[in-house]
């Protein structure tokens, strides 16, 4: 669909995509990872950046 789109329109997406999905999903992901490792439910190791992406990139 993107490659279908003109520059603008395709940044305007993204920018759509990015700040009313992906990152506060991301933020929510990364919070309750976080709760978890200071619990000791989840591996401190969880909180890398690729395990964190992983979740939203399954979803879209």
């Amino acid at each position: 669909m993107l490659h279908e789109c003109d520059t603008l329109s395709v940044e305007r997406f993204h920018g759509v995509i990015s700040d009313a999905g992906i990152g506060p999903s991301v933020e929510l992901i990364k919070e309750v990872v976080r709760r978890g490792a200071e619990r000791g439910e989840a591996r401190a190791e969880a909180m890398h950046p690729c395990v964190r992406d992983v979740i939203p990139a399954m979803t879209i």
